[in-house]
């Protein structure tokens, strides 16, 4: 009879103890938990340098986004359809388009710079001159930029980072063009104008007169 109670009293003092612990080490793992950033899914080698259109400026924060189609790898070439004209065609499978999203942070340390192609004349080039230090006031909603990050984005917990290098699209100061009319002091010159980056990095070209 004392020996049930002995092992009653010990089961009644070890089963909270052992729900205590267990509860414990629960927490425990769940905040201790890294989140992924989804982006992960689809960058599929070492990612150091991210390319995409700045749409929002907050602060010292960009939200910078890229848009990637995927496509189903295939090792075997697929079989073109037979067509039966009493058989309506099927539309082929659209490729799946999905929006990387980064809020890239500026740093102090941030480098921001924007090329300048050189000028290049018959018998020499002018190499351009170095550009003044850009800030984060140079940088509008709309441009395409590369940002350079110190780690993989692969491996990136979340959607954050910091910038290390960020690069502004080049300077063009060249024209190439067919001349249409002649003056005494000027000349009027048909060209496309340089391309604007779109979001889905397509260039817009359009021909003008610049004189």
């Amino acid at each position: 009879m004392k020996t049930k109670i002995i092992v009653i009293a010990i089961l009644i003092f070890l089963i909270p103890l052992a729900v205590f612990l267990f509860l414990k080490y629960s927490n425990k793992s769940s905040s201790g938990k890294a989140y992924v950033s989804p982006n992960t899914l689809y960058l599929t080698q070492p990612v150091m340098a991210f390319t995409g259109v700045v749409e929002k400026i907050e602060g010292n924060q960009l939200t910078v986004t890229q848009k990637q189609t995927l496509t189903t790898p295939s090792a075997v070439p697929p079989v073109p359809p037979v067509l039966d004209p009493a058989t309506p065609s099927s539309p082929l499978p659209t490729p799946r388009t999905v929006t990387l999203t980064y809020l890239v942070t500026i740093g102090d340390q941030t480098q921001i710079s924007q090329p300048i192609y050189p000028i290049n004349y018959l018998f020499k080039t002018i190499p351009p001159q170095p550009p003044a230090q850009l800030t984060l006031q140079d940088i509008k909603v709309g441009q395409s930029i590369t940002i350079s990050s110190q780690v993989d984005l692969r491996t990136l917990k979340g959607n954050t980072f910091e910038a290390s290098t960020l690069n502004l699209p080049s300077k063009i100061n060249t024209l190439t063009g067919t001349i249409t009319q002649l003056s005494s002091n000027a000349l009027t010159l048909k060209a496309f104008a340089p391309g604007v980056l779109t979001n889905t990095a397509s260039p817009v070209l359009e021909e003008r007169e610049y004189t």
